[in-house]
Order: structure tokens, then sequence, then C-alpha cells
């Protein structure tokens, strides 16, 4: 499973459709599923980050504004 994959699980389990949240809380939830797999990438909040662009260019969630999202 790729980490898009898992960040889009994670959010998808935790927050319903519409229901604003933070990068943070972003990071905070998937920090310990990713780093369990990639225990030595320092760059994981940057990783998380670039996740959510992606994950936005695919219409699965939200910019609101500065690091505030939403799933849709």
């Amino acid at each position: 499973m790729i980490v898009r994959d898992r960040v889009f699980e994670i959010l998808s389990l935790t927050y319903s459709e519409g229901v604003k949240f933070t990068s943070q809380d972003v990071y905070d939830l998937t920090f310990p599923v990713l780093s369990r797999t990639n225990p030595f990438n320092n760059g994981l909040k940057g990783t998380v980050l670039r996740e959510l662009q992606v994950l936005r260019d695919l219409n699965h969630m939200k910019f609101h504004t500065p690091g505030i999202y939403s799933l849709t």
C-alpha cells in the first residue's frame, strides 16, 4: 500500500465528509502508522503534506484555508 492510500484510509476512518481538520491533525494521526513502515524516514511531515496535495488534486479532499482541510 502506498503512503497516499494509507493517509486517505486513516482520514476516512477518522473524519466524516465535510468535517474540517488541520495538517497537524493529519500528521499526528498518520505518523505512528507511517513511522512503523518507514522508520528511517526523517521527512514524514513533508511526505504527508505532499500526499494531502495529491489527494486534493484527485478530488478526495478540499483545502479551505492554509492548513485546514476536509474530505469530499
